[in-house]
């Protein structure tokens, strides 16, 4: 199984019998936007900051990998989901962007939200399933 969302369409023929013609159900998308791969790099260089305590500007560092990670997931997700002859899916790299951002924000002592006083966990502990659900049931372009 690929990164992209598959959608048949009848434009596409090589690309519908190429993947037998199904479309991709509910729980592969939820996989396929999701992006695991980023949300542990970030989870990874944030804890190492993190481990450094008081040595570094930890807030400014955090904010500087959510920046760069943010800049980082549609650039990974155009170069995983690209296809041969097939465009661009760009609403699934959109969405894979905002779920980063939900994820991070989510992640609360982690996150460099978690360091400002308006932030409560419980924001990020309703914000990811509600977006989580929702957002894959966009069943995605057709290619």
């Amino acid at each position: 199984m690929g990164r992209r969302v598959f959608r048949p369409n009848k434009i596409y023929k090589a690309e519908v019998a190429e993947a037998k013609g199904e479309e991709d159900t509910y729980k592969d998308r939820l996989l396929k936007y999701i992006p695991a791969e980023i949300v542990g790099l970030y989870i990874t260089l944030s804890s190492l900051t993190l481990s450094a305590g008081g040595e570094i500007p930890v807030l400014s560092i955090l904010w500087v990998i959510f920046a760069l990670l943010f800049i980082m997931t549609p650039l990974y997700f155009f170069l995983v989901t690209k296809k041969p002859n097939v465009r661009t899916g760009v609403v699934q790299i959109i969405i894979s962007t905002s779920a980063f951002v939900v994820w991070v924000f989510s992640l609360g002592d982690v996150s460099p939200f978690g360091f400002y006083s308006w932030y409560h966990p419980v924001y990020g502990a309703l914000l990811l399933p509600t977006f989580t659900t929702l957002v894959a049931l966009y069943r995605g372009d057709p290619d």
